[in-house]
């Protein structure tokens, strides 16, 4: 789904989200410039949406990009693993751009980390209207995350040639420290504010009420084989 702003050109007093399009027919190269011409549009492209391995290519994350529409990465519940997301938004936006590009009605870019990056972090920080998110930078929030990029299965024993390459890599379980507003929250893998195992289970059973409340209304369906 996307917002259909193909009819309101007038620029909101709000900033404007929407979710990633997964219609064929939604007309990009008559939305795309509206939506890169409003300063309030941010594309919030969910890349495991419907789950990474059903519609894994299928948002035009390398258009908006193309057009100049701000876009950021979010996350649709089937992977809270936010560096897992970039990687796909990059990967699964690379083979949509190399295997349309030729034929798209509309401009393509391919992404790379960089895009990935800058969309998980200023891209986000922009369409909530917050100069001081997404960036380090003086006068910033003190939001901070460091991720191995050298150890057992991402990267050699030693800091890479091109390190923001390993991130494509790495996952969430590469990530060592983070910090929100000053304040560790995790500080060498390990929280500071509780056991792992306690937030695990009370996200498991949440989980299984939802998925059991789901299931009574016939949402989920065979995955093909």
């Amino acid at each position: 789904m996307i917002l259909d702003v193909s009819y309101n050109t007038a620029a909101p007093a709000k900033p404007i989200m929407a979710t990633e399009n997964q219609v064929p027919s939604w007309k990009p190269n008559i939305r795309l410039p509206i939506m890169a011409a409003s300063s309030n549009f941010t594309f919030a492209h969910c890349p495991s949406a419907a789950g990474a391995g059903v519609l894994p290519s299928s948002q035009p994350y390398p258009e908006a990009l193309a057009a100049g529409v701000n876009t950021s990465i979010g996350l649709d519940t089937h992977s809270n693993d936010y560096l897992e997301n970039i990687k796909l938004a990059v990967m699964q936006g690379r083979a949509r751009a190399q295997l349309l590009g030729s034929s798209s009605p509309v401009p393509l870019v391919e992404p790379t980390i960089w895009h990935g990056l800058k969309s998980a972090t200023m891209g986000g920080a922009r369409g909530l209207g917050r100069e001081d998110l997404g960036r380090i930078e003086p006068g910033a929030k003190a939001d901070l995350c460091t991720i191995d990029v050298s150890g057992l299965l991402v990267g050699n024993g030693t800091a890479p040639r091109s390190p923001y390459n390993n991130l494509l890599y790495a996952n969430g379980l590469s990530v060592r420290n983070v910090m929100t507003d000053g304040n560790w929250q995790v500080l060498d893998g390990k929280f500071t504010f509780g056991e792992a195992s306690q937030f695990i289970a009370r996200g498991g059973a949440v989980v299984r009420k939802v998925w059991a409340q789901l299931e009574a209304e016939g949402f989920f369906v065979t995955m093909p084989r």
